[in-house]
C-alpha cells in the first residue's frame, strides 16, 4: 500500500516509521527546509516506551524514578513511585528533548523537505504541494498540525481557539540533587504550575505554565507569599512576556 503522509513532526514520523516496518511504501511530505528539532522536551511514559521499541528504536533520554508534587515553599508534599510501572510493563518513564526524539523517529524515513501540502483532494487521497507538484496514494494521512489542510478537506472550518493557558519550556545547566538526580518535581500554583525535570548531561527541563492574565492567589489584599519556588516561575514568566 502507498501511504502519503503530510507533516513530518513526532506524529508524522512515527506513523511513517511503523508503516515503513509493516512492508508499506511511504512518503512523508514537510513544509519546513528541515528537521523541526527546536522545541522544549516530552516525558514518556512506559507505553510510550513499548511503542518506540516496536518502531525499533532503543531507549532515549533520561529515566525517572519518581515524580513528586511540591508546595510554593518547597515542602514536599507527595511522592509517585514511577518503578512501579516499570516492573509492570517493562519500559522506564523518561525525560527527552523533542529534538532528539525528532531526529531518533527520522532516521531511515522518506521525508521530502521543504514540501507544504496546500490543498488535499481528500476522495482520491490527492495532495498539492505548494510548489505546483501533485503526489497521490492509496491512503493519505494529515499530521500537519493545526493549520492542517488534510483536516480542513475533511471537515471545513475547524480552526483552533485559544485556551487562555500558555506554557515557557527551557533546559537550564546548574549543579543540584535535582538536576543529576531521578525525581520529576512539579510544583502547582493557584494560576499555573511549573516543572523541574532532569534531562541529563547535568542539565534540567523547565516548564512554566499559567493562564494568561491571571494573577496569583491574593490574601488580605496581598499576594499570597510563595517562596523560592514561585518566585522562580514569576522570573520565568516575566523573561518569556
Amino acid at each position: 500500500m502507498k501511504v502519503v503522509v503530510a507533516g513530518a513532526g513526532i506524529a508524522g514520523l512515527a506513523l511513517a516509521r511503523g508503516l515503513l516496518r509493516a512492508g508499506h511504501d511511504v512518503q512523508v511530505y514537510e513544509e519546513s527546509p528541515e528537521p523541526r528539532t527546536a522545541g522544549g522536551s516530552v516525558t514518556l511514559w512506559p507505553g510510550s516506551g513499548g511503542i518506540l521499541a516496536g518502531l525499533g528504536l532503543g531507549r532515549l533520554g533520561w529515566r525517572l524514578e519518581t515524580m513528586e508534587s511540591w508546595a510554593r515553599d518547597g515542602r514536599r508534599l507527595l511522592a509517585v513511585d514511577l518503578t512501579a510501572a516499570e516492573r509492570r510493563y517493562g519500559h522506564p518513564t523518561v525525560h527527552v528533548a523533542r529534538g532528539e526524539l525528532v531526529e531518533a523517529l527520522a532516521e531511515g524515513v522518506p521525508v521530502t523537505y521543504g514540501a507544504r501540502v496546500e490543498r488535499v483532494a481528500a476522495h482520491r487521497a490527492e495532495a498539492l504541494l505548494a510548489d505546483g507538484g501533485r503526489v497521490r496514494g492509496d491512503v493519505l494521512v494529515g499530521a500537519d498540525g493545526r493549520r492542517s489542510a488534510v483536516r480542513a478537506a475533511l471537515w471545513g472550518g475547524d480552526p483552533a481557539r485559544l485556551t487562555g493557558w500558555v506554557t515557557w519550556q527551557g533546559f537550564v545547566t546548574c549543579p543540584t540533587p535535582l538536576t543529576g538526580g531521578r525525581s520529576a518535581v512539579l510544583i502547582p500554583g493557584g494560576r499555573g504550575l511549573c516543572g523541574l525535570i532532569p534531562a541529563g548531561g547535568r542539565q534540567a527541563a523547565v516548564v512554566v505554565r499559567r493562564q494568561v492574565g491571571a494573577r496569583p492567589p491574593a490574601v488580605g489584599g496581598r499576594p499570597r507569599p510563595g517562596g523560592r519556588a514561585a518566585g522562580a516561575v514569576r522570573r520565568l514568566a516575566r523573561a518569556g512576556a
